[in-house]
């Protein structure tokens, strides 16, 4: 005699519920994919926080060196803030690389600074080692980058002839290539008690 069996009958999914586990298996590789996009963002921003620093560690230590004469350029302060040829008092270093330089184009995604560029997505490296204040502020890149830095600055002539300065650092760069920029800046404020930063960083569109 054959004994019933103590086992439920096992069923195949019906194509009702086939395609809803097909339909949340589609939903969770969506949003893996979006967050692995988050998260390169996120670690290619690590790069504009340290430049930054970099850059804000070069301004003070120029403007903590006396510069008695600063090349023969009578009537300014023997302390400041580097500044680009021409503009002693106020002004800007734009970007480096340009903004028009698409870093999505290079190698790796990267903007590359080369001898001699003329690849997409790469310029000349001498925008660096032949640009007067970088060298002052002692920041480069060398290798494959996100981001494009820039600087600005006021100097500022004091009673006691010290002098003072007033100075932002910049990071930009299109992250997800998509029009819109993400921009990271430290500003500070030099004088004889020393340099200090601002609280933070400002950063308009974080991951963008």
């Amino acid at each position: 005699m054959t004994r019933p069996s103590t086992h439920p009958a096992t069923r195949g999914l019906s194509q009702l519920e086939l395609l809803l586990v097909l339909a949340i298996l589609g939903i969770l590789a969506v949003l893996a994919v979006g967050e692995l996009r988050t998260l390169s963002r996120r670690n290619k921003t690590e790069e504009a926080v340290r430049g930054l620093a970099d850059m804000f560690n070069g301004v003070a230590a120029y403007f903590n060196e006396k510069r008695p004469d600063y090349g023969g350029e009578e009537g300014l302060p023997a302390h400041r803030c580097p500044h680009p040829a021409g503009q002693p008092l106020a002004g800007e270093q734009p970007p480096t690389p340009a903004l028009t330089v698409r870093c999505a184009d290079g190698p790796s995604g990267r903007c590359t600074p080369r001898q001699g560029a003329e690849q997409p997505g790469t310029y000349d490296l001498s925008e660096w080692t032949a640009n007067p204040l970088w060298q002052d502020i002692g920041f480069r890149h060398t290798g494959g980058h996100y981001f494009h830095y820039s600087y600005s600055f006021k100097n500022i002539a004091t009673a006691d002839g010290h002098g003072a300065c007033e100075f932002t650092v910049r990071a930009t760069a299109d992250l997800d290539d998509d029009g819109i920029w993400s921009v990271y800046e430290r500003s500070g404020h030099a004088d004889r008690t020393g340099v200090k930063a601002e609280a933070g960083l400002r950063i308009q569109h974080r991951l963008e």
